[in-house]
């Protein structure tokens, strides 16, 4: 599964100054699909689609309890954090183009 590097831009309250998370993504690329009228063979052919992009996982560093760095998936709260799924999306789409 392919991996892309996306860094999130966020305001730290205690400091009011940006400071960018460093996340890797999951994702599944799907490539375009042309319309196709007619096969070859006289078929019905299929209507196509874009490309897209399936996001399975969002991880970033954090600590746990020991002190250690772990991967974190933090796809179940991305509401929270405001993050737009929708430009990581774009982005790893206009990297496979």
């Amino acid at each position: 599964m392919p991996r892309y590097t996306y860094n999130i831009t966020t305001w730290i309250d205690e400091e009011l100054e940006e400071k960018a998370l460093y996340c890797e993504v999951d994702y599944t690329y799907h490539k375009e699909e042309k319309e196709v009228w007619t096969e070859s063979n006289g078929d019905p052919g299929t209507p196509g689609y874009p490309a897209y992009v399936d996001i399975h996982a969002i991880y970033m560093p954090l600590k746990d309890e020991n002190g250690n760095t772990v991967g974190a998936d933090i796809m179940p709260i991305l509401h929270e954090m405001d993050i737009d799924l929708d430009n990581i999306e774009n982005q790893i789409l206009k990297e496979n183009e």
